[in-house]
């Protein structure tokens, strides 16, 4: 009889029958002596040993780790736009914080309508100056 979850190679309990003995231990024995057990406690310590050691390990699967928070960069606009806007898989961003990543430049020139007007990757940590020029229709 091998309890429910020990570990492979975990010793039958039922075999243990042999083991200990069934005489009380002596009474007056000194701290250094061994201990008689009887087999109903023979079973008890070792179902609790079997029990301690046939707890699961923590893997690396069963540990919840939180996602880094996402590194946040800067930017800011120079030149002629209007209005300029990063678009990413997280939404639009006007000059200022948001999150690292490529993003594509929007852009409006001389009272114009929002157009693509280049691309951009923005590093965590650090701010990055996008020149935005009117005759070319372009932000670098």
């Amino acid at each position: 009889l091998v309890p429910p979850g020990a570990p492979p190679g975990a010793p039958d309990i039922a075999a243990l029958d042999s083991v200990g003995s069934s005489e009380p231990p002596v009474s007056g024995s000194s701290a250094d002596a061994p201990v008689a057990l009887s087999k109903p406690e023979v079973k008890a310590v070792v179902k609790a040993v079997v029990k301690a050691v046939a707890k699961p390990a923590t893997s690396e699967a069963a540990v919840s780790v939180a996602p880094a928070p996402a590194a946040k960069g800067f930017y800011r606009v120079t030149g002629e736009a209007d209005t300029v806007v990063l678009v990413g898989a997280g939404g639009r961003y006007p000059a200022g914080d948001l999150p690292a990543g490529n993003y594509a430049i929007e852009a409006a020139f001389l009272g114009g309508a929002m157009a693509p007007a280049g691309k951009v990757t923005i590093t965590g940590g650090q701010a990055t100056t996008i020149k935005c020029m009117s005759v070319f229709q372009r932000c670098e």
